[in-house]
């Protein structure tokens, strides 16, 4: 494991592990302790992810940038997977954060319509949320400076009023 992390260059080893998955398909974290070979004995083939064990309750706290960028590649694919529910408003948002760090900000001239199908960011990406993505459009602090010309999808239009209880 001390050789991964030095080939990647991660200093703040505690958050991350290797994860592998035995012949019926159940994940296991490597013990860093023991050697690799006695935890996976009898398993064909092997491969080993590099994964985050432990999210950091402040990831900005995070003093290097690698491990930051580690986490932001660790939750995007958890979104993409569906082990980590996110509200689709948020979902959506997340997203735009995600499209705008792979491709830079938008460029009308440069990206052309439908260019956000490229790139799967949730399990259930559909056209119009796609559309809602790329409408975002981020400062350069992350947060949203201009809605393009677009109406949000149908599932986050509105959220309908509590219906009133009778005592």
């Amino acid at each position: 494991l001390d050789e991964i992390f030095k080939y990647i260059n991660i200093i703040e080893r505690a958050y991350f592990g290797l994860r592998y998955q035995d012949n019926d398909n159940q994940t296991h974290w490597l013990d860093p302790q023991k050697r690799v070979f006695q935890q996976i004995k009898g398993v064909s083939p092997v491969t080993l992810y590099l994964g985050v064990k432990y999210y950091a309750a402040d990831p900005c706290k995070l003093a290097e940038e690698i491990t930051r960028y580690q986490f932001f590649l660790q939750v995007k694919l958890d979104i993409l997977q569906g082990r980590l529910p996110v509200p689709k408003d948020l979902s959506i948002e997340l997203a735009a954060l995600a499209l705008q760090s792979d491709i830079g900000n938008y460029d009308g001239q440069v990206h052309q319509p439908g260019y956000v199908s490229e790139f799967r960011f949730l399990a259930s990406q559909t056209e119009d949320m796609e559309a809602w993505f790329s409408a975002l459009d981020l400062d350069g602090d992350g947060n949203v400076a201009v809605l393009r010309n677009c109406e949000p999808p149908a599932e986050s239009e509105s959220v309908p009023a509590e219906e009133p209880v009778d005592a």
